[in-house]
C-alpha cells in the first residue's frame, strides 16, 4: 500500500472513531446532547411503534443466547437474568435504558450503546424473547418464612409488579412471577 492510500485509510479510521465517540458521548454529531432519560424514552417510544418480527428476532437472539442461554432462562447465579417470557414493553424499556446508559450493565453495552442493534432489531428480539416460555424449574428459596415474604411483597412490591407478580406492561413494570 502506498503512503497516500495509508494516510487516507488512517484518516478515515480517525474520522470514524471521532464520529463514534461523539455519537456515544452525546448524540449524533452536530446535534445538541440530550439527557439520558430523554434518549431512553425516545428510543423506547420509537421501538414500541415498530412492527416486530419475532422470526428475525430469533436469529438476532443467537448472540444473546451466549449469556442469557438458548432458552432465555439466564444463569442460576443470576449474573445473566432470565429474559424468557418477560413483557415486550419491559424488554424494550430495559434495552433503551441500557442504550442510554441509565443502567450500568457493562456486558450489554456493546449490543446497545454502540448501536450494534437498530431499534427495529431491538423490537424484533424483544418480540421473540417475550414469547419464550418461562423456566418451569426456576429455583426457589427454602420456604421457611413465607408469611413474612408475602407481607413484604404486599407492602413493597405489589404496586409495581401486580398482585401475582405479573408486571404492568403499560408502565414497563417487569413480570417477576415464576
Amino acid at each position: 500500500m502506498d503512503l497516500s492510500k495509508l494516510v487516507t485509510t488512517v484518516s478515515g479510521l480517525l474520522l470514524l472513531t471521532c464520529v463514534t465517540v461523539a455519537t456515544v458521548a452525546g448524540g449524533a454529531v452536530g446535534l445538541p446532547p440530550r439527557s439520558e432519560a430523554d434518549a431512553a424514552a425516545r428510543d423506547a417510544e420509537m421501538a414500541l411503534k415498530l412492527t416486530p418480527d419475532p422470526e428475525r428476532g430469533r436469529e438476532i437472539y443467537l448472540m444473546c443466547a451466549v449469556c442469557h442461554q438458548p432458552e432465555g432462562w439466564g444463569t442460576a447465579d443470576g449474573a445473566y437474568p432470565q429474559v424468557a417470557g418477560q413483557l415486550y414493553p419491559v424488554i424494550i424499556k430495559q434495552m433503551a435504558d441500557i442504550r442510554a446508559r441509565n443502567r450500568d450493565t457493562p456486558t450489554m453495552l456493546p449490543f446497545t450503546v454502540l448501536s450494534v442493534l437498530s431499534l427495529q432489531q431491538l423490537a424484533d428480539v424483544a418480540a421473540y424473547v417475550s414469547e419464550l416460555p418461562v423456566n418451569p424449574n426456576n429455583s426457589v428459596g427454602p420456604g421457611t418464612d413465607l408469611e413474612k415474604g408475602e407481607r413484604l411483597y404486599r407492602e413493597h412490591c405489589v404496586e409495581c409488579h401486580g398482585a401475582r407478580g405479573e408486571g404492568i406492561a403499560d408502565e414497563h413494570m417487569p413480570l417477576i412471577q415464576g
